[in-house]
């Protein structure tokens, strides 16, 4: 069984402070010197041992082996019953989501959703959160993975946007690009056409159900088939990309859901950005 520990991180630049997990390999005390990848998951709260199973998982694959076991950082709230709005703040660039989606929260967390707070929460985890990684583990390399789900999905979509150095290998989860953030969808061409200067993975997935389901009158909009319509944009636009540095594979997931996709896409992105190849 792998081992992890947690400790609380306060944010220089928000009001906040993050609790996070780290689950290390099995093989990780067996080496004092062996260095391993580092993998960054948004939602930890959620989605911290998700992570730490795929990655003992995927190290100990024998029909497919060949994927790097990984330092697992889950970067979660210290108050986890308030993550449902407080990962709005945090995983939406400015200007992309929608007023009437934001006042949804007063319902569900009690408060309105403040949204636009990508960028602050990228200079964390950059130049706070990885620096003191770096200080607790033997990390391998300058560079890191970044997993996102939802608008999770929509923050490492926001990063390969902006060619954030530190994240060479990203899952977009469905990827949350809704209503008034389409327009991030036509920044994709140019930032595909500068090109990428280090080797990169991308790897996104949708459930079908997002594509096909309703949600009836839970929102005044069908906000998956939204979703849906934005991750086949990505798509298109990242599997016409002939860039050399570029390695990209999207799933559409049969039968299911925005929440069911989840541990799926989830293990087959880890397989394919942590595959020795």
């Amino acid at each position: 069984m792998f081992e992890y520990e947690t400790f609380d991180l306060k944010a220089k630049h928000i009001d906040q402070v993050f609790r996070i997990q780290i689950a290390y390999p099995v093989t990780y005390n067996l080496d004092p010197e062996a260095q391993f990848p580092v993998m960054y998951v948004t939602d930890g709260d959620l989605s911290f041992g998700l992570g730490a199973t795929c990655m003992m998982l995927g190290s100990m694959d024998l029909i497919e082996p060949g994927v790097s076991p990984a330092i697992i950082v889950g970067v979660g709230y210290d108050d986890p019953s308030q993550m449902s709005v407080l990962r709005v703040r945090d995983f939406t660039p400015e200007n992309s989501v929608d007023d009437w989606f934001a006042d949804s929260y007063i319902q569900m967390a009690g408060r309105r959703a403040e949204s636009g707070g990508a960028d602050a929460f990228i200079d964390f985890m950059v130049n706070e959160l990885h620096p003191e990684i770096l200080s607790r583990c033997r990390v391998q390399g300058d560079t890191a993975a970044l997993m996102g789900d939802s608008y999770g999905g929509l923050f490492t979509f926001y990063n390969l946007l902006k060619g954030t150095p530190l994240f060479d290998r990203l899952w977009l989860g469905s990827p949350g690009v809704l209503g008034c953030g389409h327009y991030l969808l036509d920044l994709l061409p140019e930032r595909l056409e500068a090109g990428f200067e280090q080797p990169t993975r991308v790897f996104a997935s949708l459930g079908e159900l997002e594509r096909t389901g309703s949600i009836g009158e839970a929102f005044p909009e069908e906000i998956y088939q939204d979703l849906a319509g934005s991750y086949a944009v990505i798509d298109k636009h990242l599997s016409a990309c002939s860039d050399p540095n570029l390695r990209y594979e999207g799933k559409e997931f049969e039968g299911e859901t925005h929440s069911s996709v989840v541990p799926a896409a989830f293990s087959r992105a880890y397989r394919f950005l942590m595959r020795n190849d």
